[in-house]
């Protein structure tokens, strides 16, 4: 149970520069920056709707990775939410 303490707070700061990073973002009102991002989420689209279709592969090791790189995609996505509101 204490390591599980330990590996939380090695990740503590990681937390607060992201949540800098989110109210930073929120603070944008750039055309340019909007338009961006709505071009990047679109180019991510299909990797997300591959990396789904890959959570269904018989093979434990793709479906790992697909998690991997939906969780990943998801993140990135969320975060030029973040830049486009």
């Amino acid at each position: 149970m204490f390591a599980h303490r330990v590996c939380i707070a090695a990740h503590e700061p990681v937390r607060q520069v992201d949540r800098y990073r989110s109210e930073k973002a929120q603070n944008v009102d750039d055309p340019i920056l909007r338009k961006l991002s709505h071009d990047l989420r679109g180019i991510l689209s299909p990797a997300m709707m591959v990396a789904e279709r890959l959570q269904n592969n018989a093979d434990p090791a793709i479906r790992n990775a697909a998690t991997l790189i939906l969780e990943s995609l998801d993140r990135a996505v969320a975060r030029l939410g973040e830049v486009s509101k």
